[in-house]
């Protein structure tokens, strides 16, 4: 949906990957999602959400559907596209996805000596936990269907539209106002093995991240160890 905003001219659409690329994002989304689910300070109001969400046209995907009912009722004037597939297929998706980049112990190994990891890490742990109560294998379908059936009673039905790939431009395009994007095909782009890819080339992002990491803290460490060496040797 976020390539289909886009060519339909929505040039600033804010997902997933934008909340995990900026460390501010990830540090107000800990805060939202705590709040929410923790009682850790306030729930967040339209100000927050402004703050955080304001210079974006549209929204997609998580962390922003964590709070599918916070930001219908801040932006009561906001149209609202449920993108929906069946839960099998959904799940089976996540599963070699998102659930596959959390389970993956290069990155629990990089939380634990990488800062913007770590919080990464922190943010991954909160919405699983909670949203996804503490179990995705067993429990994500069920997540996924009463998710999907809590928007549809939440948003009135003129600034409502239930849409699938499969459904292509003309529905969407009559919803939004916009004309048909010709010799465009409508896009199908999240699909498994291109997320593998570039779950691929996040991989070596973080393998460096580490070793930048350790590198940094293990030279003073050794350093400190030479210089206590040095100096016992001297005493002998």
């Amino acid at each position: 949906m976020t390539v289909a905003l886009q060519d339909l001219g929505y040039q600033n659409v804010y997902h997933m990957r934008t909340a995990y690329a900026s460390e501010r994002d990830v540090e107000q989304w800990i805060k939202a999602l705590e709040a929410k689910y923790e009682a850790k300070g306030a729930p967040f109001t339209r100000e927050q959400w402004d703050q955080l969400l304001g210079q974006y046209k549209a929204v997609t995907d998580i962390p922003c559907a964590f709070f599918a009912e916070e930001l219908i009722e801040a932006y009561p004037e906001a149209k609202v596209i449920l993108t929906t597939r069946s839960p099998d297929s959904w799940y089976g998706s996540m599963m070699q996805t998102a659930w596959a980049v959390y389970q993956d112990r290069l990155r629990w190994i990089a939380a634990k000596f990488d800062g913007p990891t770590s919080r990464r890490r922190r943010l991954s742990d909160l919405f699983f936990q909670h949203f996804f109560r503490n179990d995705f294998p067993r429990l994500g379908k069920t997540v996924f269907i009463e998710h999907n059936d809590n928007v549809r009673r939440l948003v009135p039905p003129e600034r409502f539209l239930e849409h699938q790939a499969r459904d292509g431009w003309d529905p969407l395009c009559k919803f939004l106002g916009k004309e048909v994007p010709r010799n465009t095909p409508y896009p199908k782009t999240n699909d498994v093995k291109t997320f593998r890819a570039r779950f691929e080339a996040m991989n070596r992002d973080v393998f460096n991240q580490v070793m930048k990491a350790v590198t940094t803290k293990a030279i003073p460490v050794l350093l400190v160890a030479s210089i206590i060496c040095w100096k016992a040797w001297g005493k002998t």
